[in-house]
């Protein structure tokens, strides 16, 4: 299939697109980090396909534009202060080996502050669980980091680039990697870097299998279905490296890596990830491919406005696209990108669900460099700019309005452009769409793809915070005047705050439609934790604290007390219409719902005052004889005794060892009359009291009180 090229040529908007992405930018001699000398994307002159003086002509005509130069930024000796943000600014401190750390209370942030870098660093690491976004800024002058940049379980971070006196303001240059996110990180920004010479590879955005035991002990938690989600790596420029330039997501995606844990070794699925943006990357003499994102099975994977070129110089058949989706990434969307030079293909995919590529710019596929400069080198395959491999049976492929120029791979005596391979028959049968393309086709599928892309379909993404479910996630394609239903379920203890439909409020509400479709849409759902109310009040004599009304977020707790007045009593307390008697304290927990409180209070009974019945204990032995006052038969008629209290009255001073107990033993006797008093005091605060007397003499002990007691030693 070929494209019209009399219709696109006089395309005023697609050729307005050829002019705004036709750039690859180099440095300028100085080696300064602004932007300015625009070099042509060059087309192999060949005579093989019909379309390439065509193409060339296009080119030669749109591409020959002014110098564009990015001006300096004009920045104020103010504190650096990252845009959007008014909360604190806090220096960056170093370690003695001027490294830079981010952990517990070294360089600690809190959410809404700006931390900022300034002059030269050896390495740094980062690995703070924040609550909401804490930036790292610039101080206007470009940072530098010279053996890379790891952030580590590390959640709502921020690192901006811009506030460097040039476009990139943060300079990585070296090391194994230059930057690595990993672990179970999420809501990550990464911006305005440039990375070079990274001896293992450029940004690496994943957590292998192999990490699990190295790292984590073997924790089943940092495999899949683990995500690592939101994160927007977007604005950097990489060069000069070594092995892959940016990987997002995961190695070996489906398994196949070994885990070996407690002397066994299984091939788990690694942490995968999603709602990943990657976009405006230029990326330059990259060894082994120059994009990856793979695994990426949740919400979407939005590849965009990057420039990819000179990819593959390890010469490897293998390696060295310029672009690749890997197993596994759903909802896919891949557009106004440019892939150039690219030893393997520019582009391939082997994703699943709806996979959409469109306005994307691809010339010289199958051969790294520029033929007949240093290091140039052809592919001994054949290959074509694009492949799209489907690996499961829920694919959907929408390629159109891209641009194709030369290749290697051949068919009926001309360039393939795009390749559909799917022996497998992983594709949907319908709704598969191939048109507005410049290049030729191959589908090897059997199945029959939409050519009039005049009948167009939509995209809508629908996006939600971690307590919100929103169904169907990712991107939905819509035909032009349909409609789509969207069902909005909050976590357990949150509620929905509300949804945005194209960046405007709609309110909280449950499901929304989009009806008649006629544009590109976008939906999102904001949660916020649940709150219920708990109703507290008492009637009578008596009052429950706290009264009135109070708010509990879902999940937490709440205590009451009832107090009675002077002369009352807690008669009962009533939680949502049931009895659950007379209590002085209730507590809710794990409240997950309204309630109602009730304390009711009524006259007290006359209380009944305790009887005291003091008694004399001896205990004999062989030895000696231990003599005791108890009070153990003293009673409350109509409660409890909550105090005992022993005095001597009459008699030589002896030692009543435990006068506060029921039971205290006495020594010190002499010949002689003694008297003792006990007095009882019982839970309502009434006492009472009685006396025992004791005769002691050399032979006999008599004991004598009120009662009549008596006892006589034989």
């Amino acid at each position: 299939m070929v494209g019209n090229k009399d219709s696109i040529a006089k395309d005023t908007e697609h050729l307005s697109f050829f002019r705004s992405r036709a750039l690859l930018f180099m440095e300028v001699a100085n080696g300064t980090d602004q932007l300015t000398d625009p070099h042509l994307v060059t087309f192999v002159e060949d005579d093989k396909g019909d379309d390439v003086g065509f193409l060339r002509k296009v080119f030669s005509e749109l591409c020959n534009q002014p110098k564009k130069q990015f001006a300096s930024q004009d920045f104020s000796t103010s504190p650096a202060i990252a845009p959007g943000h008014t909360s604190h600014w806090k220096p960056a401190t170093k370690r003695g080996d001027n490294s830079f750390w981010m952990i517990g209370n070294e360089n600690k942030g809190d959410p809404g502050d700006t931390i900022v870098l300034s002059g030269q660093y050896s390495y740094g690491y980062i690995c703070e669980d924040y609550s909401s976004e804490v930036v790292i800024y610039t101080d206007g002058k470009q940072v530098n980091f010279s053996s890379g940049l790891s952030v580590e379980n590390t959640n709502h971070l921020k690192i901006d680039g811009s506030g460097g006196d040039s476009l990139y303001g943060i300079r990585i240059n070296g090391g194994g990697t230059d930057m690595t996110i990993s672990g179970k990180s999420n809501y990550i920004d990464i911006g305005y870097i440039d990375m070079r010479n990274g001896g293992v590879g450029g940004i690496f955005d994943k957590t292998e299998v192999s990490d699990v035991s190295a790292k984590y002990d073997c924790d089943p938690s940092y495999l899949y279905p683990t995500r690592a989600t939101y994160h927007h790596l977007h604005h950097l420029r990489l060069r000069n490296i070594q092995g892959d330039g940016l990987y997002e997501g995961s190695t070996g995606s489906t398994g196949g890596r070994p885990l070996n844990c407690a002397g066994t070794t299984t091939y788990p699925k690694p942490m995968g990830c999603g709602y990943a943006e990657l976009d405006h990357i230029i990326m330059d003499s990259i060894n082994r491919q120059g994009g990856q994102v793979s695994g990426c099975d949740s919400g979407y994977a939005l590849v965009h406005d990057n420039i990819v070129t000179n990819t593959g110089y390890e010469y490897n058949p293998a390696q060295g696209a310029g672009w690749a989706i890997g197993s596994l990434t759903k909802e896919a969307k891949v557009y106004k990108n440019i892939f150039n030079h690219n030893f393997l293909y520019n582009f391939y995919s082997y994703g699943d669900g709806v996979t959409e590529f469109y306005d994307n710019v691809m010339d010289t596929a199958g051969q790294v460099g520029t033929k007949g400069t240093k290091g140039w080198k052809a592919n001994t395959e054949q290959l074509a700019s694009t492949l799209f491999a489907p690996r499961t049976n829920t694919s959907t492929l929408h390629i159109h309005d891209n641009v194709t120029g030369y290749n290697t791979a051949i068919n009926e005596g001309k360039p393939v452009g795009y390749v559909i391979y799917d022996d497998d028959k992983m594709l949907t049968s319908t709704g598969n769409t191939f048109c507005n393309n410049i290049g030729n086709l191959l589908n090897t599928t059997g199945i029959t793809f939409k050519e009039n892309c005049a009948v167009k379909d939509y995209s809508i993404a629908a996006t939600s915070d971690a307590n919100t479910i929103i169904e169907p996630s990712g991107v939905t394609i819509v035909d032009v005047g349909g409609s789509q239903t969207y069902s909005i379920v909050p976590n357990q203890g949150y509620s929905i705050a509300d949804v945005i439909v194209d960046g405007a409020s709609v309110g909280a509400v449950k499901t929304y439609t989009f009806t008649n479709v006629q544009a590109d849409h976008t939906i999102s759902a904001i949660s916020s934790t649940r709150t219920f109310i708990i109703i507290a009040f008492s009637q009578g004599g008596g009052t429950i604290q706290p009264y009135g009304i109070k708010k509990v977020n879902a999940g937490g707790s709440q205590s009451y007390t009832m107090v009675a007045n002077a002369g009352y009593e807690i008669d009962n307390v009533v939680v949502d219409g049931t009895d659950v008697g007379a209590l002085t304290n209730y507590t809710f927990n794990n409240v997950t719902a309204n309630h109602v409180i009730r304390a009711n209070f009524k006259v007290a009974a006359e209380n009944s005052p305790p009887v005291a019945v003091p008694a004399l204990q001896v205990l004999f032995s062989n030895d000696s004889n231990a003599i005791s006052l108890t009070g153990v038969s003293s009673y409350d008629a109509d409660g409890s005794i909550v105090s005992y209290k022993w005095k001597q009255k009459a008699g030589s001073a002896i030692n009543i060892l435990t006068p506060n107990k029921a039971t205290s033993e006495v020594t010190g006797f002499v010949s002689g009359t003694y008297k003792f008093t006990l007095t009882v005091t019982d839970d309502d605060g009434a006492s009472s009291t009685s006396d025992i007397s004791v005769l002691v003499n050399a032979a006999t002990a008599t004991v004598s009180q009120k009662f009549g007691l008596k006892l006589a030693a034989p």
